[in-house]
């Protein structure tokens, strides 16, 4: 969990166990009992390792949903005895979702130092919502829609490895740490 007295820098350090966030993700099911998809599996839990709060995931289909990869991240309103928060409770929730934006935008930003890919296969941030969660995706996701169908399975293809070398960007920084640690 992202707390507010974490500064700015300070949210690069993995804040989980990686085996126990994978064991995690094998559990979790949506409403009709599906799993997160296969390809997202390690993505989830690289971000649950890292604090994040996922709250969908979709690899991207060629057939249904989408046709490019996200993962949506934040607290919502949630659960609470009354119909409203309080405003006190609303701007904690939003506060959080926020930090976790700027700790995405810091990784992404570390990711890319030194890499190189065609700018609509690039990670990118797009906040939504009322309470500030944020979807995790690729810039070039809605274009999908008009390109023709040969090039859509392939830049879908590219979008799905985009997200598997971040995971490996990921995992090397919590090995990283883990090692300082030991």
């Amino acid at each position: 969990m992202i707390r507010s007295s974490i500064k700015s820098g300070e949210h690069h350090r993995p804040l989980g166990n990686w085996n126990r966030a994978r064991r995690k993700v094998l559990r979790i099911a949506d409403k009709l009992g599906r799993p997160i998809d296969t390809k997202l599996q390690k993505a989830v839990a690289a971000l649950l390792v890292f604090g994040f709060e996922t709250t969908a995931s979709c690899q991207g289909h060629l057939n249904r949903g989408e046709p490019f990869p996200w993962i949506d991240v934040g607290v919502y309103s949630g659960k609470s005895r009354s119909p409203s928060l309080s405003k006190r409770r609303l701007g904690q929730r939003i506060r959080r979702n926020l930090q976790s934006e700027l700790h995405m935008l810091e990784l992404l930003t570390s990711f890319y130092a030194r890499r190189s890919v065609p700018l609509e296969q690039r990670l990118i941030v797009l906040p939504f919502g009322i309470y500030g969660a944020w979807q995790l995706t690729v810039q070039g996701g809605h274009v999908q829609y008009v390109v023709p169908k040969l090039l859509r399975t392939r830049r879908l293809k590219s979008f799905q490895r985009e997200i598997t070398d971040f995971v490996t960007f990921l995992r090397k920084k919590y090995d990283s740490v883990a090692a300082q640690s030991s």
